[in-house]
């Protein structure tokens, strides 16, 4: 799948991973870079709900047609579709409860 980043930062954290440590800390960091070469395996979106193990669910109210991955304990990688259905759009990394 062609991914595309919102932010040049969140696209230096995936290629760096010096960057995603130092800003989301060992834990997030190295998971969203995990996370990120798994979503580039899968061929569509569509597909990306066969892999459960994502945690995918799509999110409500402000952020409808966004969706969270499950990065780790209430980090999650928030994304949505792009333009094709081989495209995604890696929005932010957050804790969305707050």
């Amino acid at each position: 799948m062609r991914i595309i980043y919102r932010t040049r930062q969140l696209e230096r954290a995936y290629k760096r991973q010096q960057v995603a440590v130092r800003r989301w800390g060992p834990e997030v960091g190295n998971r969203y870079r995990e996370r990120i070469d798994r979503i580039r395996t899968i061929s569509t979106w569509p597909n990306l709900f066969e892999y459960r193990s994502l945690g995918l669910h799509p999110l409500r109210g402000p952020r409808q047609g966004q969706y969270a991955i499950r990065l780790t304990g209430r980090w999650r990688l928030i994304v949505r579709q792009g333009s094709d259905p081989d495209e995604i759009e890696i929005v932010d990394v957050e804790d969305y409860h707050d």
